[in-house]
């Protein structure tokens, strides 16, 4: 889904989508080394959501950003 927003809606809209499908925030990426689910990646400077799958989130997560 593709759409344009100032920052405000856009945390509005993430927010809510984020309680609604019950996401919790991972504050330390050890606790989800080895761990299977879905996760989030939010650039708030572009208002841009990446939404992934993935059998080790830690790895996953860490594999984006040693992409930039």
């Amino acid at each position: 889904m593709s759409f344009s927003a100032d920052a405000e809606k856009f945390n509005k809209y993430l927010m809510s989508f984020i309680k609604k499908n019950r996401f919790k925030e991972a504050e330390d990426l050890q606790t989800v080394s080895q761990v299977e689910g879905v996760y989030i990646l939010v650039l708030d400077k572009y208002k841009q959501v990446y939404i992934g799958i993935s059998s080790d989130m830690k790895k996953r997560i860490l594999g984006h950003w040693n992409r930039q």
